[in-house]
């Protein structure tokens, strides 16, 4: 099945709960080779502990990324049309990363780069100018390729309003010519509240003081939930400021106001989403570890498959896309393993919030992670997924 059909495919799928159980989506899915962007970790040891940081990240944690790892991933992934690398899951705009981040931008002309980070670096007008001149130098340039700098942002961030500022003006000064809307644009992480509205009209007052405006800003929501908003400046493409709700994870999971909205409880396989069209990462951890997660958002801990300083990258890739555990994620998601966790054991409950709570359980315990890979490779992922989606009843299931 050919890319532009597989994407038509599983886009249909979101739509139509029904086609999940259509052949077609099957093979969509058991052919598609999703494995094509690689997030890279910046950390675990970051600048700042953000207060609902997925990962615990922060100046408590030991580790950064090694230049001699990185440049061998790099000089492995030249074998393969990688899509891209994101930088991610600590900050990647850091003195300490500084020799990393010119080897990354020394090879952002062959794969395009994106880069997350939570804006501390500006905490003057210059800093935040010598950063841009620093990445541009190197190769790091917002006029080609799909080169991206994402700033995340958010009442639960410690960060100074005023770097936001700074960072506009950076971008406008180092990269006049950009269509900036392309390369450049922020997240807002947060739980929807007064500080963060607040917060999230500061910024787009800043982005218009900076870029100009040539028509009103535009909202975007989803059943009454905002997504994103559009930022129209004087020339180029609209800059976006895309919404992330909060989840109940990491250090986030004891907020209190999750009590009311996701109370804990015992979940249950039909009180799972699932999103058919997310595709999955490569991730790399600053040792070199290799397994898989979604877009940079979720990493799969329980099991390594290999490491780069041992192993061809993309041999380890290879390994992924053929384990069936990671087949039978693609196909039905967390709710699917978590059905297939409590065939082998029966006992197998999880007591938590959320899906993920479903994948930490799962992956972290390599005794049901063995027990249900070797159930899969004996009967068959797609038997095993049709007796399972068949069994569902999809009127009751949800999306992501």
């Amino acid at each position: 099945m050919k890319a532009r059909e597989i994407k038509k495919t599983l886009n249909e799928a979101t739509r139509t709960k029904s086609f999940l159980r259509s052949d077609k989506y099957i093979n969509a899915q058991m052919s598609k080779f999703g494995l094509h962007q690689i997030g890279f970790q910046m950390g675990p040891n970051c600048n700042t502990s953000c207060s609902h940081c997925y990962g615990d990240y922060g100046p408590h944690r030991k580790g950064l990324p090694n230049l001699k790892i990185v440049k061998k991933t790099l000089e492995d992934a030249a074998d393969f049309p990688f899509s891209g690398f994101v930088l991610t899951d600590g900050e990647p705009l850091r003195h300490e990363n500084k020799k990393v981040m010119k080897v990354f931008a020394e090879h952002s002309d062959k794969f395009p780069l994106a880069i997350l980070s939570n804006g501390i670096f500006a905490r003057t007008q210059q800093n935040a100018i010598d950063w841009m001149n620093f990445l541009k130098d190197n190769g790091f340039d917002l006029n080609k390729n799909t080169n991206l700098l994402r700033i995340s942002f958010g009442a639960m961030y410690n960060v100074n309003m005023n770097n936001y500022f700074r960072i506009n003006n950076a971008v406008k000064k180092v990269f006049p010519n950009a269509d900036v809307g392309k390369h450049f644009n922020y997240l807002l992480v947060g739980i929807e509240d007064k500080d963060e509205m607040n917060l999230l009209g500061r910024v787009m007052k800043g982005l218009e003081f900076s870029f100009g405006k040539r028509r009103r800003f535009r909202f975007t929501e989803s059943k009454g939930v905002l997504t994103s908003v559009k930022i129209y400046p004087e020339k180029g493409s609209p800059i976006k400021i895309n919404y992330l709700s909060c989840h109940p994870d990491g250090r986030a999971k004891n907020f209190s106001i999750f009590d009311k909205i996701v109370p804990v409880k015992d979940l249950e396989v039909e009180d799972l989403g699932f999103s058919p069209d997310l595709h999955e990462d490569v991730w790399i951890s600053n040792k070199g570890d290799v397994t898989f997660g979604i877009s940079g958002a979720c990493v799969r801990k329980g099991k390594f498959y290999g490491n780069v300083q041992d192993k061809h990258l993309l041999e380890i890739v290879h390994e992924i896309n053929k384990d069936s555990v990671y087949q039978a994620f693609k196909l039905g998601g967390a709710r699917f393993l978590y059905s297939l966790g409590q065939q082998v054991d029966p006992d197998f409950k999880v007591r938590g919030r959320m899906r993920c709570d479903i994948c930490h359980d799962f992956f972290s315990d390599s005794k049901m992670r063995y027990a249900v890979g070797k159930k899969l490779d004996k009967e068959g992922v797609v038997q095993n997924y049709k007796r399972f989606i068949n069994g569902l009843d999809l009127r009751k299931t949800a999306y992501l």
